[in-house]
């Protein structure tokens, strides 16, 4: 998707199902000039096999993972 006007971002942590829920909802949308950029938090569920099962033909997808690092003070 070339002419993409918003990115839709969603930080998840063991929440396949509600994954797959959006994911349809997103399908829905008759403007799919969007992104979908999906956070998780190191989910211990299937989240990565049911994100990477979703069809990209609809939209953009980007998955990452998402990293704390701490500070350390000396």
């Amino acid at each position: 998707m070339s002419n993409i006007s918003i990115s839709i971002i969603t930080a998840t942590h063991n929440r396949s199902e509600l994954l797959k829920r959006l994911y349809e909802s997103l399908k829905k949308q008759t403007d799919r000039s969007f992104e979908w950029i999906v956070i998780d938090d190191d989910s211990s569920d299937d989240t990565w096999d049911v994100l990477n099962r979703f069809d990209t033909d609809f939209f953009t997808i980007k998955k990452g993972m998402f990293l704390m690092v701490e500070s350390i003070v000396l």
